[in-house]
């Protein structure tokens, strides 16, 4: 079997995500962007189509800011009432950017990843169900807009719970339906049996992965030193 070419193993660009967590929230706004530009290259060599969606939408929110900055937008209620939320989104996007990178990978190359660095098989699993079946969910929220819109439904500010209801529901039997397929899914790979697990997958640390977490430490060593 041809050999697929990465180019961050997935143990990496979760360290990555972790310690991007702290430079975001003690960095100042250049070591933001620094950490946004990383996690689009991430992602453009993962799939260069998340990458186009990812930053349009990162973009877009890039404009509403400057754009309610310099202007008079910010007296406005419903405006102050989104802009912070915006600007959170804003700053953490490149968690989003990476962790969607993470999804690109499948769950058999997820949880051979992790266990290679020696991590319980039952968290690899964890991890693997994670990341890899999130964007399942956004899937199944997207068809449930739609029947909603077929019938009629739809969101009334004035009946919230029952709005709420309308969604969570058909969520629910959809969650139980995708729990139902990657049981079998796990049943049908021999999970269960107590063997050492193996892969057709060669996904290892290399030179790449090394230069990343060291640049990644190097800028958190900079936002601690500004703090300080």
């Amino acid at each position: 079997m041809e050999d697929k070419k990465y180019f961050l193993n997935p143990v990496t660009i979760l360290i990555i995500i972790f310690i991007s967590t702290f430079i975001i929230f003690l960095g100042n706004s250049v070591l933001q962007y620094i950490m946004a530009v990383i996690g689009f290259i991430v992602l453009g060599f993962m799939d260069l189509r998340q990458f186009l969606k990812f930053f349009a939408i990162y973009l877009v929110m890039g404009l509403f800011i400057f754009f309610v900055l310099h202007s008079r937008l910010y007296s406005s209620i419903g405006v102050r009432f989104f802009y912070p939320l915006i600007v959170f989104l804003f700053k953490v996007w490149p968690l989003f950017t990476m962790a969607r990178a993470i999804g690109t990978f499948t769950s058999s190359e997820l949880m051979t990843a992790y266990s290679n660095i020696g991590l319980n098989y039952d968290y690899c699993i964890a991890i693997a169900i994670f990341f890899r079946f999130v964007p399942e969910f956004r899937h199944r929220m997207k068809e449930i807009r739609e029947a909603v819109k077929i019938r009629n439904l739809g969101f009334n500010i004035l009946h919230p719970v029952r709005s709420f209801e309308v969604f969570l529901v058909p969520l629910i039997y959809r969650g139980l339906s995708i729990a139902d397929i990657i049981t079998a899914s796990i049943i049908t790979k021999g999970i269960e049996y107590p063997c050492k697990k193996t892969s057709y997958r060669d996904i290892r640390f290399r030179y790449i992965d090394g230069i990343a977490l060291v640049s990644v430490l190097v800028i958190l060593g900079v936002a601690i030193w500004q703090k300080i």
